[in-house]
């Protein structure tokens, strides 16, 4: 009887210390994200007269990828870009394909599943 007090009692405390744990890093096992409006990538195109950047936008996992004038800063071109939220934070590179083409990479998959957008102007 006496054991089958210890082994209930010590199922007892395993249970909570666990889930204090679980209450303690609630929020970090998801992967940290650049506040709204940072830019996580950008490329200056091969003749320098456009620049393209991808921009964060208020909702994880969605981008702005922009090509703007590298002079004026004018916007030449953009389009929104949707990735969804895996284990790790997306691995975001920009591209120029030639000087008025580029490309943006979003890997949210450890390599797999590739989400690549093509902007030109």
């Amino acid at each position: 009887m006496l054991q089958k007090m210890r082994f209930d009692k010590a199922v007892v405390v395993t249970t909570a210390v666990t889930l204090m744990l679980i209450g303690c890093f609630g929020d970090t096992f998801e992967p940290a994200w650049p506040d709204p409006g940072t830019i996580v990538a950008s490329a200056l195109a091969p003749n320098e007269v456009a620049v393209a950047v991808l921009i964060c936008e208020n909702e994880r996992g969605h981008y702005r990828f922009e090509i703007k004038a590298s002079g004026s800063g004018d916007i030449l071109a953009q389009t929104a870009i949707s990735a969804p939220v895996g284990y790790h934070e997306h691995v975001v590179s920009v591209r120029w394909v030639d000087s008025r083409r580029a490309e943006a990479t979003i890997d949210r998959d450890f390599g797999d599943n590739n989400i690549q957008t093509t902007l030109s102007f």
